[in-house]
């Protein structure tokens, strides 16, 4: 075996004739971490991305086998097993799988398809650029002769890997830019797909937590006597919090035979808590302290541009506050896991959004090389940021090498309500200044304020603890060129766990932009899609945005597509209109919610229109439904969702109380995608921050009323 770099592309290849080891039972050549040829003609191609809806089983393996060269029929696709030296970071969050990674992905297939070429080449004693890769062969047109990739296997693996590929041409795409199919749908609907909580293993027995519900509480005392009653209860012991990145949550372990033993012994099991530092701490007093704070304009000023003395010299034009709860991802499917664990290794079973943060934080705590855990990556059934966290992969670990069985720890709907990492509770207050004869000339005064995901990672580093909330424009990168402006940070603490909820940040602060320049245009007597279109083509006449690879131009083209969409102006009669635009995960969005008012004013959303501006789309159905489904969160966290605490313990249980949008409730929708040739942008993330605030615009445009608290009640 030869593992070495291949130049450039920042990914190890390794060439092996292995058996086939999957139910084809046929003999497979390694060229790859990512590619095997089969000798029955196929390819398979590992997806190095954990799959959990995004689409990344789909989208990987065809930028690969675009640059390999062979038919989407051809095509074999696997989930790549958790290994950061062969794929690199497998995490998935932050709309990266393709965007960050589109370049490597490729060249892996044209290395490939290089390698293959040359073998046919040297068979042929012909020069290498006479030779072409389409349809998973290797031709050679001059002398009408052809090979197929698995005659031409064994011998591409024992060449040299080139130190530079060749691409194609975006213009000679095949594959990219057509609709598949998700990878993985028809096992889903036909209840083939395996996850996690599917998984069952002979020598396994079952494990319930009783939780701490006070956020860094810890166990007072417990009576485990009538638990231990319960037919099937093996025993019952207890676990410590841990701390830092993992936050292990302390906690009563019940080890029993079966799911059903388990559960009962929960109910039956008796706990007194201690319940921590923030004892008493309440929803209410955490916004309390950000209006206060806001109010003082204390702080830190973590973002400056421009003359930001102008910003106290008069009074602003438009002042206002946009207020957001705490919120959880509830995905479908609560943690799972299954662990086996002792004093020198540890293998899990998962689904997990980020197998080597899993790995590494076990290997550290249970004080095993990294090299000793395992882990077995399994379809996620809805991630959303939660299962990017370590800590239901650590708890199990814990529980399975402190019981010495092979353990399934199960989690309830009820459990990841309580014990999860939330996106902060925001409070963003902005002033605005214009130029009197110029109103596209804009200064802006910003405050956040903030229970903050660093602090959860972090602690309150007054140096770090802002870093995770300026995004999308409180971080100077808005589509619009606001010459002065200055950002202010605070921070309120709390032991409540924040974490990577869908675009996290983003969410709040597009939302507080959006709804503001909305006001501003009021306040101007301007309407709102013509000073958008004036905020763009001064940032465009001025060059703004191109030090932060920020293209003003391409946020103007989805605004004017959007409006030979709905016709802006004359919505139809009874219905309102609702407008928001933005720049997040490197794509242009505009967006358009049309609502109508019933009887008792209450509002109903009709349509949703949405023109993006991504780039490359690979599998543009798929990148839809990433729009859409992003549409639907963003219309849920409008409406319905909100977590509270009260007495530093959470008050929602699962979604009879802590409402997500059903599908019942989901309008219309339609989405247009703008062709382009630039690099690829993010699809998961990119649609829900701007929807809250064409939501609220569009209740304005209905109501005369501002909405600047989350969710909306009318």
């Amino acid at each position: 075996m030869k593992v070495t770099t291949a130049a450039g592309c920042g990914l190890i290849l390794s060439f092996a004739i292995l058996p086939n080891k999957e139910s084809r039972q046929t003999a497979s050549t390694s060229l790859s971490a990512f590619i095997q040829i089969n000798e029955d003609g196929t390819v398979t191609i590992k997806a190095p991305k954990m799959e959990m809806g995004q689409g990344a089983y789909t989208a990987i393996p065809v930028i690969i086998a675009e640059e390999l060269g062979v038919k989407w029929a051809q095509v074999r696709i696997e989930q790549a097993p958790a290994n950061r030296e062969a794929f690199g970071s497998q995490a998935v969050g932050g709309s990266t799988s393709i965007r960050s990674n589109f370049q490597r992905y490729r060249e892996a297939g044209a290395t490939v398809r290089s390698l293959l070429t040359q073998a046919a080449a040297k068979e042929w004693q012909v020069p290498i650029e006479e030779c072409l890769a389409a349809d998973g062969q290797i031709s050679h047109r001059k002398s009408n002769r052809s090979l197929n990739f698995v005659d031409l296997a064994a011998k591409a693996a024992d060449l040299p890997i080139p130190e530079k590929v060749e691409l194609k041409s975006v213009k000679d795409f095949q594959l990219i830019g057509k609709n598949y199919p998700k990878a993985d749908a028809h096992s889903i609907v036909t209840a083939q797909a395996v996850y996690a909580s599917d998984e069952y293993l002979e020598d396994m027995v079952y494990a319930s937590v009783v939780r701490c519900p006070y956020f860094g509480g810890s166990v007072k005392s417990f009576d485990a006597d009538q638990a231990k009653a319960i037919k099937g209860v093996i025993e019952v012991f207890e676990i410590e919090g841990i701390g830092g990145a993992a936050h292990v949550r302390a906690g009563v372990v019940i080890i029993a035979d079966s799911t059903w033993a388990a559960m009962q012994a929960k109910e039956a099991l008796e706990v007194r808590w201690y319940k921590g530092d923030f004892s008493g701490q309440r929803s209410v007093d955490i916004s309390e302290e950000m209006r206060q704070q806001a109010a003082d304009w204390s702080g830190k000023t973590v973002f400056e541009r421009g003359k930001t003395a102008v910003l106290n010299e008069e009074k602003a034009l438009v002042e206002a506050s946009y207020e957001q709860p705490f919120l959880s991802q509830s995905p479908l499917e609560p943690p799972s896991c299954i662990a086996k664990a002792d004093k020198e290794s540890c293998e899990l079973w998962i689904g997990t959004q980020n197998p080597n943060w899993a790995k590494f934080t076990i290997a550290e705590t249970l004080k095993i090389p990294a090299e000793k855990v395992t882990i077995h990556p399994y379809l996620v059934g809805g991630g959303f940021g939660r299962k990017i966290n370590p800590d239901y992969a650590l708890e199990a670990a814990l529980i399975a090498q402190k019981s010495g069985k092979t353990v399934k720890v199960i989690w309830t709907r009820i459990d990841d309500t309580h014990h999860g990492f939330y996106r902060p509770a925001t409070l963003i207050k902005l002033k605005a200044y214009t130029n009197a004869t110029d109103p596209a000339d804009l200064s802006w005064d910003c405050f956040i304020s903030s229970t903050s995901v660093n602090s959860t990672y972090g602690g309150y580093d007054d140096d770090k603890v802002h870093g995770g909330e300026l995004y999308s424009g409180l971080d100077g990168k808005t589509i619009y060129d606001i010459a002065n402006m200055k950002v202010t940070f605070n921070y309120v603490k709390t032991a409540v766990t924040m974490g990577f909820w869908r675009a996290v940040a983003m969410t709040y602060n597009v939302y507080a932009i959006e709804s503001f320049i909305d006001e501003i245009a009021h306040a101007l007597k301007i309407d709102s899609f013509d000073y958008r279109i004036q905020l763009l083509d001064r940032a465009i006449a001025n060059g703004y945005g191109a030090e932060n690879s920020i293209n003003p131009k391409r946020a103007k083209a989805c605004l004017e597509l959007l409006d030979q969409k709905i016709d802006w102006k004359n919505p139809p009669e009874g219905r309102f209109y609702g407008l928001a635009c933005c720049y997040v995960v490197q794509s242009y969005m505009a967006i358009a919610v049309e609502l109508s008012l019933d009887e008792q004013k209450q509002p109903k959303v009709e349509r949703v229109v949405s023109v993006v501006d991504a780039g490359i789309i690979i599998n543009p159905d798929g990148f839809i439904a990433q729009i859409e489904g992003g549409n639907v969160f963003g219309l849920s966290i409008a409406t319905k969702e909100e977590i509270t605490i009260h007495d530093n313990r959470i008050m929602q249980n699962s979604y009879k109380d802590y409402a997500v949008l059903r599908m019942n409730e989901c309008p219309p929708m339609e989405t247009y995608l703008i062709e382009s040739t630039e690099a690829p942008g993010g699809a998961g993330e990119l649609s829900t921050p701007p929807f809250p605030a064409a939501y609220c615009n569009a209740l304005f445009a209905a109501t005369g009323k501002r909405y600047r608290n989350l969710p909306v009640k009318t």
